[in-house]
């Protein structure tokens, strides 16, 4: 037995020679470069996509801060011209009531009340002159008549002056200070 060598029967405490050694270490080496490469590879694509993600949600973010914070200044705006309105309709209501308490009762008849205003008399005017009769507005519509049958228009009538000179069976008038005339009387 002494010429022949032991056989090692534990695993891995093979001797290998240094040459051996060497390009195991150098594929372990290379493997181990490559699969850092790889690691570092979906490292990186990790932190872009991280990256994006972040930059969607930063963007989202100011956008939600962008709308908030026009939301506040709608709402800021909204809210003072609601409190000027309403400082304005004070003073308005202010101002109203001193010049209601300045200014002096009226008198007379309120609007919408029951009792209602005496109409003016309209006196019914006739003119006698030997036993013939004329009535005062049946003088005023012959007036009218001619005066629109010469090309005027009756609603531009303002004034109306009238004239009876029964002995000339006649009725002068003038109107609106400007237009004269004459109407049979009877």
């Amino acid at each position: 037995m002494a010429g022949r060598r032991r056989k090692n029967t534990v695993a891995g405490s093979k001797k290998e020679s240094p040459k051996t050694q060497n390009t195991l270490q150098e594929t372990n080496v290379s493997t181990d470069k490559e699969a850092t490469k790889a690691d570092v590879k979906k490292q990186a694509e990790d932190v872009n996509e991280k990256k994006t993600a972040d930059a969607k949600i930063v963007e989202d973010k100011k956008v939600q801060t962008e709308t908030k914070a026009a939301d506040a200044t709608v709402k800021k705006a909204t809210t003072a011209t609601e409190k000027k309105t309403t400082v304005l309709k004070q003073t308005a209501s202010k101002t109203e009531t001193n010049k209601k308490a300045d200014a002096p009762k009226k008198r007379g008849r309120k609007p919408g009340s029951k009792n209602k205003p005496k109409e003016q008399l309209a006196p019914e005017v006739y003119l006698q002159y030997c036993g013939e009769e004329a009535d005062q507005n049946a003088i005023i519509e012959r007036i009218k008549e001619q005066y629109v049958s010469e090309g005027h228009r009756a609603g531009n009538i303002k004034s109306l002056k009238l004239y009876l000179k029964p002995e000339d069976r006649a009725a002068y008038y003038v109107i609106n200070d400007r237009y004269a005339g004459k109407v049979d009387l009877f």
